[in-house]
């Protein structure tokens, strides 16, 4: 009270009046995961909360439309007309909260960082369009227009090389070695092939043992002295000289009569589409630009069929070098090889080098590398020196005489009086004084060729490093400049269109059920794995198992045969059945001995009977066969591969990498115990605990699982004080109970949480109880068992049937049910009513309930008396069809441990209740003094919230103790306000018992 030193009036307040403020309502938290980036149907934009960037945030819904326009539409998938009920992909939180905004107005909804649409079941790797730009060499359209002797009719025949596109590897199952030639292993003597996995792709025959380019020494010293063409189809046809052993090749270098005609291709992102670009075939860069002339484009193409030998590059070009556009552009030069032109001494090889068009309409060359403000020094009787341009001799004398300098403007000078003939103009490059350089251009976009020259006379040779040029082609003595507005041109070979790679993270289900199996076995001391069996019978040589690879059958029935329909089972064959999916893989070993296929137990990882499941090597994202190395050599196996010294001889490797029906994970420079194993596919889905791995739609659910936990275990933002939520729910997912109990415990319990029964949980009442009881010993809550107990969670059975958005009848959690159920009950009573029966328990967003078959059709059920007795003894709340009244919510049993008043969902709701509204009733007494007066202003404001509660038929009774009995001297000395409270909570009837006595006429209804 402030103290008044004049006349005057003051006034102060206390208040006193605190109460409990009114309930926020029913406030769910619901976890779902859903497609990413999905379309808000209102806008077309991205839906905002399914983008990655707003994974695991907590959004306030308050509406369906504004769940639409935030998370998009629930997706239910289908197939030709069908609902396809229980698949993973199924958005089923999405729909159930529309289902509860129906009849109330806000929620909290977090999407799990998983991408649902990446899921779905894929046979072949999934990727992105290809970048901008891209060109793509295509091998399906392409004739190469090669020809060869035909040693009968001494006429040119049609020649179709086997095309090889591998990646060069030494290793692995690929036909192309790492130095880019055809490996020895791959064809027979005279065989033809164009490897087209390196630049440029070049004509290959095999010689004896050993693969050797067309037109090469070395092929063309063969038996018969070969000789390699390449001319036009118009005009006479080359003169056949080897028809017998090796025959001459011609490259038909005009599209007509089975020639030559590359196809090319550009992508566009734009419009999405290839266009086709016109390749004609040409024997050098000038060729192309004199052709074309103004209409030459950038980016333009054209394939360069040959090319100058390193070892006479110098002298080839000297004699080649065409300054004349009309003769450059004349079939003689531009559509036959450069033996053709006087002075060259090469073999043409066959090859196709594509090459694309840079801007610019003149070619500039700028010799930067050194300075010429001083000129290049002579001595004695030196005069000038020489040095070689576009094939012509440049010979330089100095202005200053003997002894003196050539100087910049002297070559200038005469390079520009010899324009004529190299086609190549010349100035100075001044920057500053001690910065001059040799500037050169050629008009048109024409190639511009420096060679070292050679000293004659009294002129020096002058090298391309004096006139300030550094070499970029060829080698040694025989390197030069070159400069053109022509490069080699970046492509992707391949049958059909190229892709890009998906990005890091990429999720890939891959729904094909193959597999790659290896064994452990001693080599020479050493244990190895060596490939056993595998869906595509392909193995590298020296990794198959003694005694060869063994027969691979995935069938629904128990095999008779070897998969040829003819041969005998032999001694370790394997059959996978693939009847029973959802316990793939069913392995099987063929017991020669007792004529008897052996069950192989996929949880015995110690034993020579067992199987390992890991990745371990190959590429699933190759081309073909070869590419993604199956049956593959020990020595490629990837660093996270199993130990074979740690495993028993005999034990089976199943490798995942390679293997289907499974969930991998694109990762860029995989890194696993220190080795970079570059870009590869790791498997995501994983392996339980007893060491056998989730596959197909139970690799699915790990992920999604997987991720859903992490939205809430990892999550901050739903612990925080300032969001406020009673209910907690991930409909579908009975796996998440656990993480759910946490989060709520975390939340100091005040938010029930509701969960799940599996959709394959038969009816009956074994099944329900082995499951409720889980007498399968699962280790988490899931399909197998349900595990986790808490007086604060209930749990509902069965599923539900109803319709989604577009109308469509699907199968939704329990949970989808039990949601709103209790969104009505808060509507109509309180949370401390009871959720169930006739009054609020009635259902009216599904039709039916049931459960989902092994043959992922819906089940109805009605629930009997019997079953429903099973189910309440063990917990599980049943949502029973009732005659008469539809279905209802039947029981309303918490997962409470022990008997005790929490054991019914109605008292736990409403300890949950009065947790929140007395820690915010208690607040405002913190800091007060610790005396009579506060704590019997705490006694009343307690009294009067419970006098409200008992009011409003949540307690029977109470008493509240707030004085010195329980706050004694010690608890205040320690800063302790001590406020007991005893309540007895209104119990809701779930048991009716009528005796009904029978008398006799006339006997009294009394006695």
């Amino acid at each position: 009270m402030p103290t008044l030193v004049s006349p005057g009036v003051s006034v102060s307040v206390v208040d006193e009046s605190m109460y409990a403020p009114a309930g926020q309502g029913t406030v769910p938290l619901v976890v779902i995961a859903s497609a990413q980036d999905k379309t808000d149907p209102s806008t077309g934009n991205t839906a905002i909360g399914t983008t990655s960037a707003n994974a695991a945030k907590p959004f306030l819904i308050t509406s369906q439309r504004e769940l639409v326009t935030t998370f998009g539409e629930p997706s239910f998938k289908s197939l030709q007309g069908t609902q396809i009920h229980g698949d993973e992909r199924n958005e089923y939180g999405l729909l159930t909260t529309y289902s509860y905004l129906g009849i109330a107005n806000r929620a909290y909804v977090i999407r799990a960082d998983v991408d649902l649409d990446e899921l779905e079941a894929q046979s072949t790797v999934p990727q992105l369009a290809p970048a901008n730009g891209t060109y793509w060499l295509d091998l399906a359209n392409t004739d190469w227009g090669l020809f060869t002797a035909n040693a009968s009719t001494g006429a040119w025949a049609k020649m179709t090389p086997s095309v090889l596109n591998d990646a060069p590897n030494d290793s692995g199952n690929g036909k192309v070695a790492a130095n880019g030639n055809p490996k020895n292993a791959h064809g027979s003597d005279k065989d033809y092939a164009i490897v087209t996995s390196v630049s440029p792709a070049k004509l290959y025959q095999k010689i004896g043992s050993t693969w050797e380019v067309v037109g090469s020494t070395n092929w063309a010293s063969a038996s018969g002295s070969p000789k390699a063409f390449i001319s036009p189809g118009t005009g006479t046809a080359p003169s056949i000289s080897a028809s017998n052993v090796y025959h001459d090749v011609w490259l038909k270098s005009t599209s007509g009569g089975q020639g030559a005609n590359i196809s090319v291709k550009a992508y566009s992102s734009a419009s999405s589409k290839w266009t086709s670009k016109t390749a004609n075939v040409y024997s050098r860069d000038d060729v192309a630009t004199a052709i074309a002339g103004t209409s030459i484009a950038t980016n333009d193409v054209y394939v360069q069929f040959d090319n100058f030998d390193d070892g006479t590059i110098s002298a080839e070009l000297k004699a080649n070098t065409i300054i004349s556009a009309t003769t450059l552009q004349t079939t003689a030069v531009a559509k036959r090889d450069i033996l053709t032109n006087a002075g060259a001494t090469s073999t043409p090889e066959i090859m196709y080098q594509l090459k694309i068009r840079s801007s610019g309409t003149d070619t500039t060359l700028t010799g930067n590398a050194a300075s010429l403000h001083s000129g290049i020094n002579l001595t004695g009787s030196e005069d000038g020196l020489n040095f070689v341009l576009n094939g012509v001799d440049v010979e330089v004398t100095a202005s200053g005489g003997a002894g003196s300098q050539v100087s910049l403007a002297d070559i200038v000078a005469r390079i520009n009086a010899l324009t004529a003939s190299t086609g190549v103009s010349a100035e100075s490059e001044v920057l500053s004084a001690t910065r001059q350089y040799l500037k050169l251009t050629r008009a048109g976009g024409f190639a511009i060729y420096i060679h070292d020259g050679a000293a004659a006379g009294n002129k020096i040779a002058c090298s391309t490093a004096n006139l300030g040029f550094t070499d970029n082609t060829s080698s040694g003595s025989t390197a030069f400049v070159h400069k053109s507005l022509w490069n080699d041109a970046t492509y992707e070979a391949s049958q059909s269109t190229p892709k890009s790679d998906p990005v890091n993270g990429t999720l890939w289900y891959n729904s094909s059920q193959t597999a790659d199996i290896y064994i452990a076995e001693n080599d020479g001391g050493t244990m190895k794995w060596f490939a056993y069996a595998n869906s595509k019978d392909r193995f590298t040589a020296g990794s198959v198992v003694s005694g060869g690879l063994r027969d691979l059958q995935m069938v629904s029935g128990e095999p008779t045969t070897q998969s040829d329909g003819t041969s005998s089972l032999a001694n370790g064959d394997i059959w996978i059945d693939t009847d029973e999916l959802d316990s793939y893989p069913k392995i099987y070993k063929y017991n020669s001995s007792t004529s008897k296929w052996v069950l192989l137990d996929n949880t015995d990882q110690s034993t020579e009977d067992g199987v390992l499941f890991a990745d371990a090597v190959g590429n699933p994202g190759g081309a073909d066969e070869d590419a993604q190395n199956w049956g593959s050599v020990y020595s490629s196996f990837d660093s996270d591969a199993p130990d074979p010294a740690v495993s028993p001889a005999g034990i089976l490797l199943f490798n995942m990498r390679l293997s289907g029906y499974n969930v991998k994970k694109y990762v860029t420079n995989y890194t696993f115990d220190g080795t970079n194993n570059g870009n590869t596919w790791v498997t995501e889905s994983g392996l339980s605990i007893d060491g056998s791995p989730y596959m197909g739609r139970k690799a699915q659910r790990q992920v999604i699982v997987t991720k859903m936990q992490a939205s809430l275990q990892s999550n901050e933002d739903i612990r925080a004080e300032s969001r406020f939520y009673n209910l907690i729910a991930a409909p579908g997912y009975p796996e998440l109970l656990d993480e759910m109990i946490t989060l709520s415990v975390d939340r100091k319990q005040t938010a029930f949480v509701l969960g799940d029964t599996p959709f394959r949980l038969n009816a009956s009442g074994t099944s329900i109880q082995n499951w409720a009881t889980n007498s399968a010993n699962a280790p988490t809550n899931g399909e197998d068992g349900l595990l986790s107990a808490s007086p604060y969670a209930a749990i509902y059975y069965p599923s539900g049937y109803t319709s989604d958005l577009s109308g469509n009848n699907v199968t939704v959690p329990a949970t989808h049910i039990a949601l709103r159920t209790l969104a009505f009950n808060d509507q109509v009573a309180f949370p401390w009513f009871a959720p169930a029966g006739y009054t609020r328990g009635l259902v009216n967003n599904a039709t039916s309930v049931g459960y989902i078959t092994n043959e992922g059709e819906f089940q109805p059920v009605t629930l009997s008396e019997g079953q429903r007795d099973t189910m309440y003894s063990n917990k599980v709340n049943p949502i029973a069809f009732i005659p008469n009244r539809g279905l209802v919510v039947f029981g309303q049993k918490t997962l409470q441990p022990t008997a005790s008043a929490l054991d019914r969902i109605n008292v736990a709701r409403l300890i949950v209740h009065m947790r929140y509204q007395l820690d915010l009733l208690a607040k405002p007494f913190l800091f007060e003094p610790n005396d009579r007066i506060t704590r019997d202003q705490v006694v009343d404001t307690f009294n009067r919230f419970m006098e409200d509660l008992v009011s409003k038929r949540a307690l029977f009774d109470f008493l509240v103790v707030c004085d010195e009995t329980n706050n004694t001297g010690a608890r205040i000395d320690k800063n302790e306000l001590w406020i007991d409270i005893a309540i007895q909570p209104v119990k809701a009837i779930e048991f009716i018992y009528i005796p009904l006595r029978i008398k006799n006429t006339g006997e009294s209804l009394t006695s």
